[in-house]
């Protein structure tokens, strides 16, 4: 991203939730780094669920609706 990656972004995104007293939102990160590493740091972060690519259908599928419902 040309400002800031999706680990920056999402401690931005937690960092203003808290402020203003929100509900944590769901934040999917869908990558190519498999790391364990790169893993941590996103939970880290604040990141909800981690896919890594190639991802299946029936997996984006199911992401969407545990979204949906909540889970």
């Amino acid at each position: 991203m040309p400002v800031m990656d999706g680990f920056e972004s999402t401690a931005k995104i937690r960092a203003f939730e808290r402020k203003n007293d929100l509900p944590a939102t769901d934040i999917a990160a869908l990558t190519g780094v498999t790391s364990e590493e790169a893993r941590n740091t996103a939970y880290d972060a604040g990141v909800s669920k981690y896919l890594t690519k190639p991802i299946q259908m029936k997996d984006l599928t199911k992401l969407v609706s545990e979204t949906r419902e909540g889970k």
